[in-house]
């Protein structure tokens, strides 16, 4: 095999292996998908269960085709899946250079985008612009290689799967030792951190909470998923008379306050507090004490919200995820 063919053959097999993984790691997460459509800013015709359903099967369905069909249909899925990762690529890009803390279930985990992400998806558009850089009605790639190079095949799958396997790796890091506190082992209390209310003055996190408990919710105006969660916990509302809502967002870069809620300079608060993404929310008893995770998207607010209500209603003292309501 020439060097040309080598590399588009490579270029195939990785874009098909990046776009299988996608979708069939997206399958069981139509929840995340549709979070992650909105915060990309994408119309909302399109932030929808339907298309957060299909879109997944869409991708396995796009790199299946990448290796199986016949001249020119495979070229014609190979320019649709370098036309779909340009648009993914300049979407990420965006949202990074915005500054806003948008996570993304791009491969089944949920991770805040980053520099990283356009790196990785730079590259796969790269590697999609390779596999339409031929004749279409030349023989797929792949089909090729099965012909006339079997050999050179296996070994390029392989090496694509460990290096895949190794990438994995790298990315998610070690796991947790044994002994590591986490919060469900213990409870954790709220740092000294200053937040700013809506006139502007100095507020200590921690006399926030001296009123009783509070679900800090993390928004951003301009947020799709984060207007339903604004237009249904408003700023100061009781939910079931016990826990005050209290929306976090970060300061504006001109200064305007113009909105009932805390700010927070920097959006340093936020981070200390694990509350990157937008919208995500955190449970905190009116001790001053977090005993659990934060909650990310609105699904999952809303169903913390739910459990609150529950708890309350049910009229006895019992802990919700650890907190003595």
């Amino acid at each position: 095999m020439t060097a040309w063919a080598i590399l588009h053959l490579v270029a195939t097999v990785v874009v098909s292996a990046a776009f299988i993984a996608s979708g069939a790691t997206k399958l069981r997460a139509t929840a995340n998908t549709r979070e992650t459509i909105g915060a990309l800013g994408l119309p909302s015709i399109l932030q929808r269960d339907a298309v957060a359903r299909l879109y997944p099967v869409a991708e396995i369905v796009l790199g299946i085709a990448l290796l199986a069909l016949p001249a020119p249909a495979w070229w014609i899925a190979a320019a649709g899946g370098a036309a779909l990762m340009a648009v993914l690529t300049a979407l990420v890009v965006r949202v990074v250079r915005s500054g806003q803390a948008v996570s993304c279930n791009c491969f089944g985990a949920t991770q805040v985008l980053s520099g990283r992400s356009v790196a990785r998806n730079a590259v796969l558009l790269a590697l999609s612009l390779a596999t339409v850089a031929s004749d279409p009605l030349t023989t797929a790639p792949v089909t090729q290689a099965l012909q006339t190079a079997p050999d050179e095949l296996l070994a390029i799958v392989t090496a694509v799967l460990i290096t895949a396997v190794v990438t994995a790796l790298i990315t998610l890091g070690p796991g947790l030792p044994k002994d590591a506190e986490t919060f469900e082992d213990r409870v954790l209390e709220v740092p000294e951190a200053t937040v700013r209310d809506s006139v502007g003055r100095e507020v200590d996190l921690r006399g926030v909470v001296a009123g009783g408990p509070v679900l800090l919710v993390n928004v951003k105006t301009g947020c799709s998923p984060c207007a339903t969660v604004i237009e249904t916990l408003r700023d100061g509302d009781l939910i079931a008379d016990r826990v005050r809502v209290r929306l976090l967002e970060r300061t504006p870069s001109d200064g305007t306050l113009d909105r009932p809620r805390l700010w927070d300079d920097a959006g340093a608060v936020a981070q200390r507090l694990g509350l990157q993404n937008t919208p995500s929310a955190l449970l905190i008893a009116a001790d001053g004490t977090i005993p659990a995770d934060p909650v990310r998207g609105s699904d999952q607010i809303f169903a913390l919200v739910r459990g609150i209500e529950e708890a309350v209603a049910a009229q006895q003292p019992r802990p919700l995820d650890g907190v003595d309501l």
